[in-house]
């Protein structure tokens, strides 16, 4: 059984054990709570029904959580505060996949269950394709990068414009949040302070334009629907 007091030194920043001993990687964490406050801002001020407000409020507050989980891990550096920190990521990806395809696009639960199945197997593929010693484990994210174009893809298909736009920026932004995680423990010895703290700002933004994306698939649907 593992030991969930265990010492744990993964980042750049890091260089002892301590709960500030990464002050960048702490405070940016800061990012994935004003971004909750400014999506949940959106759904609460858009068109969408009660439930559907309600639903993706859900989603807003684990976007919140997530910045917990993480600043926790970064003040701790141990075992169980890296469950704290990965566990609420993977809650959020599966619920916000789930629900764009389940409550957005309102498509059946056999659908929905297939895009979380396929997701699950980019997130997979990916991990177990490129060596994550290559990528300081940023591998495990790829999955969400395709998800996330996908997303913009389909909605491109579907004609909801604004939408695909959001996705696309959501995309193109986790990409270069994805290289500064990458590249963190590289550069160490040219900037001791390491990149990670980017990633945690970058993330932030790529989750609030992914919030707009899906947002802007049911305001014109939902306007459509009170027309007539």
């Amino acid at each position: 059984m593992a030991d969930l007091s265990q010492y744990i030194d993964q980042y750049c920043e890091r260089l002892a054990p301590g709960l500030l001993a990464e002050p960048l990687n702490l405070y940016s964490n800061l990012s994935f709570i004003i971004f909750a406050c400014l999506g949940f801002y959106e759904i609460q001020t858009s068109t969408l029904t009660q439930p559907e407000k309600r639903s993706w409020s859900i989603a807003a507050g684990i976007v919140f959580m997530v910045g917990i989980g993480s600043a926790l891990f970064h003040s701790f550096a141990t075992v169980w505060a890296k469950y704290a920190d990965v566990t609420p990521i993977a809650i959020l990806l599966f619920t916000f996949i789930g629900m764009h395809v389940r409550v957005s696009l309102k498509l059946s639960w056999w659908k929905t269950l297939a895009a979380l199945v396929g997701f699950l197997a980019l997130t997979a593929g990916a991990a177990v394709v490129v060596d994550p010693k290559l990528v300081n484990g940023s591998n495990q994210y790829f999955g969400t990068t395709i998800a996330l174009f996908v997303m913009g893809g389909d909605c491109w298909r579907r004609k909801f414009k604004t939408s695909q736009y959001c996705f696309f920026a959501a995309g193109g932004t986790f990409i270069l949040s994805l290289v500064f995680r990458s590249i963190d423990l590289k550069i160490c010895a040219a900037w001791p302070l390491g990149t990670h703290f980017l990633w945690h700002m970058l993330n932030g933004l790529t989750i609030y334009f992914a919030f707009l994306g899906t947002i802007k698939v049911l305001e014109p649907r939902n306007s459509q629907q009170a027309q007539h």
